[in-house]
């Protein structure tokens, strides 16, 4: 929050929209009402186009519980809308405005390797514990498109911040989901005193290593300066200006 609650805007928005329909998609995992999710999900990606592991988990699912017809339904229906809203958006809305070209070749960025390093390193410290005890969740509970899901948000993820600029908002859906899990754990237990208190000192373990981790909170001069930047874009470029 502190990192990214000023300028990502759009990625809160995404992350939102993508876990609400993840969250249609659990709701509804053994009906073809799962279907319902793919709006939401697809708002999400064109929000802002890193949360695909919502998507993938479904089709994964869907896949291995082998009810083929309706995972090419969901994978067709998450295509074919993408292909026509980047159609929509490149002839229609933003005609003669390359947004393919900003949505394609802008975002082949190269690999660097300590950015890989810092987002390892980064896991280890911020998420590992809760991964763990995440996986027990699932262990007792066993939902394989949860399973799925967490999965494929953290591989994901790691995969992503080899990217020069990578940063930990790359984790955002990652951290819903651990966070999501560690509590259900911690209700399962909290009738054990003893199991309860593992999980608190684990907790804590986890919040101390965090802090070495931390950036200062925001203050009421930062979103000054970001009303700031807002406004000098908005009077430098107003909609249909080339650039």
């Amino acid at each position: 929050v502190a990192l990214h609650g000023l300028s990502a805007r759009c990625d809160i928005v995404a992350l939102c929209l993508c876990f609400w329909g993840f969250l249609v998609a659990f709701r509804f995992r053994q009906s073809p009402r799962i279907l319902l999710a793919v709006p939401f999900m697809l708002a999400g990606f064109f929000y802002k186009h890193q949360f695909v592991a919502g998507p993938l988990a479904v089709v994964l699912f869907l896949t291995m519980e082998r009810r083929y017809r309706l995972a090419a339904a969901f994978a067709g229906l998450m295509g074919g809308s993408v292909i026509g809203l980047l159609a929509l958006f490149q002839f229609v809305v933003f005609p003669g405005q390359d947004f393919l070209l900003h949505i394609f070749r802008f975002n082949l960025i190269e690999f660097g390797l300590p950015y890989f390093k810092g987002g390892i390193f980064a896991f280890g410290m911020l998420f590992l514990v809760p991964f763990l005890v995440a996986l027990e969740a699932l262990r007792v509970r066993r939902e394989k498109l949860i399973l799925l899901y967490l999965s494929a948000a953290v591989a994901l993820a790691l995969a992503a911040l080899g990217k020069v600029g990578s940063d930990s908002n790359y984790y955002l859906e990652s951290i819903c989901l651990l966070s999501t899990l560690f509590a259900t754990t911690f209700a399962d237990r909290v009738g054990k005193t003893a199991a309860a208190a593992e999980l608190l000192v684990l907790l804590g373990f986890a919040l101390f290593l965090g802090q070495f981790l931390t950036l200062p909170t925001p203050t009421a001069s930062d979103f000054e300066k970001d009303q700031a930047i807002q406004d000098y874009l908005r009077k430098s470029f107003p909609p249909k200006t080339p650039a």
